[in-house]
């Protein structure tokens, strides 16, 4: 955590995330294509929002086993530019890849601020001891009260984005 704040690539790291109720995310009751499927559109959700005109993007996820989805990865890609066009931004996705988060530092770095995140959000509900205690390092190193936050779309550092689903 010190290196996102305050190491030598800490003024190049930024993290955004989408939190998404379970209540609000009808794809959580269905089978697991649906719930895979609902992981990509929340993944299309947060970027197609997120990603800046006249970029070019190499996008790492968290490597899932969708055995139903055909190129999930590639999908996702392919969404985003074609958003990218439409919504005359013109950004360029070159490569979405799952990559295994115990083998990529930022990934797992991720990991970590999603957990802190997720905690508060939940209510707090946890055994682990070192989930308060990390919580509270992240918020004081960003100047916020907690991390159960929506945050202003253009926060510099981290930014939290609570979505609720339209309903059909």
């Amino acid at each position: 955590m010190d290196l996102f704040f305050s190491g030598p690539a800490a003024k190049h790291l930024s993290f955004k995330c989408i939190v998404v109720h379970s209540e609000d995310d009808r794809s959580r009751n269905g089978d697991k294509h649906e719930r895979d499927l609902g992981f990509y559109k929340a993944y299309w959700t947060l970027l197609s929002h997120r990603l800046l005109a006249n970029c070019t993007y190499h996008i790492r996820l968290d490597q899932r086993s969708s055995p139903r989805l055909k190129d999930p990865e590639g999908q996702l890609q392919e969404r985003l530019n074609n958003t990218g066009y439409n919504k005359g931004s013109y950004w360029d996705v070159l490569t979405c890849r799952g990559e295994c988060s115990k083998r990529e530092d930022l990934l797992q770095l991720a990991d970590v601020l999603l957990g802190a995140i997720g905690w508060a959000w939940n209510g707090r509900r946890s055994t682990c001891g070192a989930k308060p205690g990390l919580e509270r390092y992240i918020a004081d190193k960003l100047r916020w009260k907690d991390l159960a936050r929506d945050t202003a779309m253009n926060s510099a550092k981290a930014n939290i984005w609570k979505y609720t689903p339209k309903t059909r």
